[in-house]
């Protein structure tokens, strides 16, 4: 039992010490996200309407490792398409191959099948506590797909070296989310 326990307290130094050495402090990156529409499609009158839903997609790093290689995102979002003219809002949700997720808001103005944009990092859990930064992208919609991709690049920078949280369980704890039926809740896990 105690050889278990020094086993644990072991691991748990030594992820942590080689977690920040992995992390740098601030970075420049770009990539692709390529996602789906995923909701509800709102006629109003002949040339508008309103989408509300969820873009889950996963992003690449074009650098093929590093700052959100290979991580799933599932972003939020409420579109206005009036005349062909497109101007959407919402957040992200990106979770690394470790489960850290890091939050951002964004919004975007164009005319289909396009939407240039700007987001920007608003913290997160893990590795991603107290990431800000900004970024721009051009999202692209794929014909009638309801599907599309966005070219994004930007940087970040973290504001402390964070600690791999050990009892969050992969909420992203200090984050106040709604779900379906308006209700406050904590962490995306409350979502699930």
């Amino acid at each position: 039992m105690k050889q278990s326990i020094a086993l644990t307290i072991l691991l748990t130094i030594f992820s942590t010490i080689a977690f920040a050495e992995d992390l740098p402090k601030s970075g420049k990156y770009s990539g692709r996200y390529d996602w789906t529409y995923d909701g509800k499609v709102f006629p109003v009158g002949q040339d508008r309407m309103i989408l509300s839903g969820n873009l889950p997609g996963v992003i690449f790093n074009d650098a093929g490792k590093g700052f959100h290689h290979n991580a799933r995102r599932d972003c939020q979002i409420f579109w206005d398409i009036n005349k062909g003219k497109s101007n959407a809002n919402g957040s992200c949700i990106t979770t690394d191959a470790e489960g850290d997720k890091a939050l951002s808001l964004w919004t975007c103005v164009g005319t289909l099948p396009t939407c240039d944009g700007e987001l920007k990092f608003d913290g997160g859990t893990g590795k991603y506590t107290g990431i800000t930064g900004n970024s721009k992208f051009k999202a692209t919609v794929i014909g009638q797909t309801q599907a599309g991709f966005s070219l994004i690049s930007g940087e970040w920078k973290y504001r402390k070296r964070a600690e791999r949280p050990h009892s969050a369980g992969g909420r992203m704890e200090g984050l106040l989310m709604f779900d379906y039926r308006n209700r406050a809740t904590e962490g995306i896990g409350a979502l699930a």
